[in-house]
Order: structure tokens, then C-alpha cells, then sequence
């Protein structure tokens, strides 16, 4: 093993996001790995932001109750490079031990497994080293990579990324559809609920909340709205910690207009068993210089937050921004003006 490591303090933040984790489960063992699989992506996504990379510890599974319980997982999604796995090493341990279920995951390999060491204290975490690829339980410390040469190693994967994801809201007009989006006919269509979604993740969400969303007031009332609103796509978002990973939907109509415009309206709504947004969620329309144009902010027990009705000229791009506390999403859209014409 390359002797370069890298420190990284375990502040009271860490410690109580891990206590967080942790009183989701009653069986002591469980509770302790949480708690030290959390210390662990903490002391690693703190390292990778300070080396210029962008996390998403919301959108990784170690944040998620359901798979603390079902798995020993300490993953951290990096953007534009994929998922890395931040493995706990107990004091004077000279072995890294990896769980099978996330280094044999099909479909989800990790970038590269990061051995963090604990101090006894538990206020201190020392980045070993990585591997990029794992075909056992365990592996010698010595084995490790520097952990110096996980940003290059990263840094191969954000090369070949593709650029962030656009919604083009002129295919919705031909019932084309990005990942993660579903026409919200569908929703209203009893024939067509045992279809298979696109997105594993929307599948198991819609296939929750299908029924709830079907008799959502606020829906339905805009459904048989006489407002030129004719082509409406709906998006489930993970507002994560902030709501112990329950979800709220967005909901996007368009209609084309004169003068190659386009009308847009954008609804959240909520979903699982909430009748009501969470107080305080916001929803944001972006430039696309991310200047902020409107905002709506939920009040207690809102059912519905929208943004007053707008147009977008055909071939212009905007972004609409979901935020709660520490978590932030956004979705950014455009207009293709050929596929828009294509449905005149």
C-alpha cells in the first residue's frame, strides 16, 4: 500500500446524521453498521467535494432505511462518474472487508472502494486507499491504491459522461417521454397499470402511489380543466433526507401556442401518505443563465404549490428547482422547434 493517506475530521454533523441513520433500526448490529457505514461516506464525499467533485449523497442508497436494512451499503453517487463505495476499517484492522452484495451488484458496479479508518474516538477518519475492482470478501490494506489516485481514476469516468440530462418537451406532443417522466393519461387509465416503466426506480414509486395520484383533487380538477393545457407529464422526486425519502410529484402541462410558443404550467403535488407538502418545500423557475424568474413556497398544510403560468420560445431552455432544507433538485428543460413543428 502507498504510504499517502488523507485525514479527515468526523465533526458533530457527521455524528448526528449517523445517529439520524441509526434509530431507524432496533437490532443493535445493524444500528452500529449504519452508524459506521454513515461516518464512512460522510469522511469520503467531504474528501471528493474538497478535490472539486460534485456528490449526491441524497441520491445514493446508503441514505435510504429500506436498503441500510436489507444490505451492508455505503455507497456515494459522484456525479457524471457513477457510484463509489466508502468501506468502514476498524482500528488496527489490516483487512478490508467488502460485502458481496455491492461489489457483485449487476447494473450498478462501483467506480472504486475506498477504505476509511477510524480513530477509537470516532472523531477521526483516515482515507487509506482505494481499489477499482473487488472479487472477494476481503483484501489485504496493503493492496489498496493511493487514495491520491481515486480523482484520476474518477476523473476517467467524467470524461466520457454524457452532459446532464434536458427534458425536450417537444417530444411529449408525439408521447415520447424522457426517463423518469410518465404521461399522466396513463395514470388515469385502469388498462394500463400493470405496465412495465421505463424507470426501476418510477416503477416501484408510481406502482405505490398510482392510486393516491389518480384520486388527487388537484389533478384531476386540472385534467378537466378547459385551459389549453393538453399534454401533461408527471415526475416523481426523492426529496430524500429531508423527508425520510418520501416522495412529491411533479407536474408539468404544455400547449403550444402562436408566435412558435409554447405554454408551460408546473405543479408539485404530493404523494404516499401525505395529503399535504411538507411547509417550506419550494418550487423554482430557472433561467437558462439560472437567473431565478418565480418562486412558490409551501405554507402549512398546502396541497398543491404552483408557478403562474409562462411561455417558452421554441429553441429557449429553462430549469425548474425543488428544494427542502439541504436537499435540491432540478430539472432542466428546452424546446426542440423540430420536433415541435412536427405536431402542428
Amino acid at each position: 500500500m502507498n504510504n499517502i493517506s488523507c485525514n479527515v475530521s468526523l465533526s458533530l454533523e457527521a455524528h448526528a446524521r449517523a445517529k439520524r441513520f441509526q434509530r431507524y433500526h432496533t437490532n443493535p448490529q445493524k444500528a452500529k453498521q449504519v452508524y459506521l457505514n454513515t461516518l464512512a461516506v460522510y469522511a469520503v464525499d467531504n474528501y471528493l467535494q474538497c478535490q472539486g467533485f460534485e456528490t449526491d449523497w441524497v441520491a445514493s442508497d446508503s441514505t435510504h432505511p429500506v436498503f441500510q436494512a436489507l444490505m451492508d451499503i455505503a455507497d456515494l453517487k459522484v456525479k457524471d462518474c457513477g457510484k463509489i463505495e466508502c468501506r468502514p476499517v476498524l482500528p488496527n484492522s489490516d483487512k478490508l472487508y467488502i460485502p458481496p452484495e455491492v461489489w457483485a451488484e449487476i447494473g450498478d458496479e462501483r467506480r472504486g472502494y475506498v477504505a476509511v479508518q477510524f480513530t477509537e474516538s470516532l472523531r477521526e477518519a483516515t482515507l487509506l486507499g482505494f481499489v477499482d475492482k473487488v472479487e472477494a470478501e476481503e483484501l489485504s490494506l496493503s493492496e489498496l491504491q493511493s487514495i491520491e489516485q481515486l480523482s484520476k481514476s474518477l476523473n476517467q469516468y467524467r470524461e466520457l459522461a454524457p452532459e446532464s440530462t434536458t427534458v425536450n418537451l417537444g417530444k411529449w406532443f408525439q408521447e415520447v417521454f424522457a426517463k423518469g417522466w410518465q404521461s399522466v393519461n396513463s395514470l388515469f387509465e385502469q388498462e394500463r397499470q400493470e405496465l412495465a416503466f421505463r424507470d426501476r426506480q418510477l416503477n416501484s414509486a408510481l406502482r405505490g402511489n398510482l392510486q393516491l395520484l389518480r384520486e388527487n383533487a388537484v389533478l384531476k380538477k386540472d385534467l378537466n380543466s378547459s385551459e389549453p393545457i393538453p399534454v401533461r407529464g408527471i415526475k416523481l422526486l426523492d426529496v430524500g433526507m429531508e423527508l425520510e425519502h418520501e416522495s412529491v410529484a411533479m407536474l408539468v402541462g404544455i400547449a403550444q401556442e402562436k408566435e412558435e410558443k409554447m405554454g408551460v404550467r408546473v405543479r408539485l403535488l404530493p404523494t404516499e401518505e401525505r395529503s399535504y407538502l411538507p411547509q417550506d418545500i419550494k418550487l423554482s423557475l430557472l433561467s437558462s443563465s439560472n437567473d431565478i424568474l418565480q418562486e412558490s413556497q409551501a405554507r402549512d398544510r398546502d396541497n398543491m404549490i404552483q408557478l403562474k403560468r409562462f411561455t417558452c420560445p421554441m429553441g429557449e431552455s429553462f430549469s425548474v428547482r425543488v428544494s427542502l432544507g439541504e436537499c435540491t433538485l432540478t430539472e432542466n428543460f428546452a424546446i426542440d422547434p423540430i420536433s415541435f413543428e412536427k405536431n402542428e
